[in-house]
């Protein structure tokens, strides 16, 4: 009989959380084992409670997480987790991306990309947002400074990072916390500069007022 592990990490959001549990009582997991990781996520994850429950982990178990930031610090330590199950023959949940990754499976060139490019995605997230909160650290300002007059566009500077998150289907809500900037002023850049979005956000219609 297969078993079942939920990994979590100490410091998981709320509603990261509340998913997890949901997305167990909807697929219908019963006598689950919750692992709770307290190491750091900068250590590698062999080094970590994961790397331990791989290790004792079998044939056919199964393995459900929230998304790949939990387990590993980058891409890299990631697909060498996924090779590391695809050898053992166990099989991961990731909630997030409501997909799962079966080990000694064949995949499709297209799939494997796509659960690549959810993964990556999240690791760019992360990435600048911890960088935004280490200037922040450091008393740097952020945006432009009261009474400045703009000699060019706020976000002509992020152009090459806009356009890689959009490609990564990223939401335009998310990429403006990362760029700090307001929602609408991202949406007016973006058309004014003809920038390819795979998710183009639907206009918004005015309502007719009565004569």
């Amino acid at each position: 009989m297969s078993n079942v592990y939920l990994y979590q990490t100490s410091d998981m959001e709320i509603t990261a959380q509340n998913e997890l549990e949901h997305y167990v009582k909807q697929k219908g997991f019963k006598g689950h084992k919750a692992i709770t990781e307290a190491h750091p996520i900068q250590s590698n994850w062999q080094e970590r409670s994961l790397g331990k429950l791989l290790k004792n982990a079998t044939t056919g178990d199964i393995i459900i997480m929230y998304d790949a930031i939990q387990c590993a610090r980058s891409a890299n330590q990631m697909l060498d987790l996924l090779l590391h199950l695809i050898d053992r023959g166990i099989t991961i949940h990731f909630v997030k991306y409501a997909m799962q990754y079966t080990g000694k499976a064949q995949y499709k060139v297209a799939e494997l990309i796509g659960l690549l490019h959810k993964i990556e995605a999240d690791y760019v997230s992360r990435r600048n947002i911890e960088a935004i909160e280490r200037r922040r650290n450091m008393g740097v300002i952020l945006g432009r400074p009261k009474g400045r007059k703009n000699k060019a566009l706020k976000l002509d500077k992020f152009k090459k990072e806009i356009t890689r998150y959009l490609e990564l289907s990223i939401s335009k809500a998310s990429i403006a916390k990362l760029v700090n900037c307001h929602p609408q002023t991202l949406y007016d850049w973006i058309e004014r500069n003809s920038i390819p979005d795979r998710r183009p956000r639907k206009p918004r219609t005015r309502k007719l007022e009565d004569a």
